[in-house]
């Protein structure tokens, strides 16, 4: 009989949108699909390739929703204040 299961982390945005973008000089940032949102990573994954290197891939034609994008505006209305320190 199994008593407990784990299937791994949940990660939502307060939100509920995921973040994909460039979050500073350095770093990209492509989270937050938890939930009902695993059918949008392909074409995010996409894009921010896209975005990074410069290039589009197989011709594409698509464009992140501008809701996606990690801005300032979203930062302060999510729990989280800041940047620095989000990873560790």
């Amino acid at each position: 009989k199994n008593y407990r299961q784990w299937t791994g982390i949940l990660g939502w945005s307060s939100d509920n949108l995921p973040w994909v973008g460039k979050q500073s000089e350095k770093e990209w940032v492509c989270a937050g699909f938890s939930g009902h949102g695993l059918p949008r990573t392909l074409l995010s994954g996409q894009a921010i390739a896209e975005l990074i290197t410069g290039h589009k891939l197989g011709g594409s034609n698509h464009a992140l929703p501008p809701e996606f994008a990690p801005t300032e505006a979203r930062l302060n209305q999510s729990s989280l204040q800041s940047w620095d320190g989000a990873g560790d």
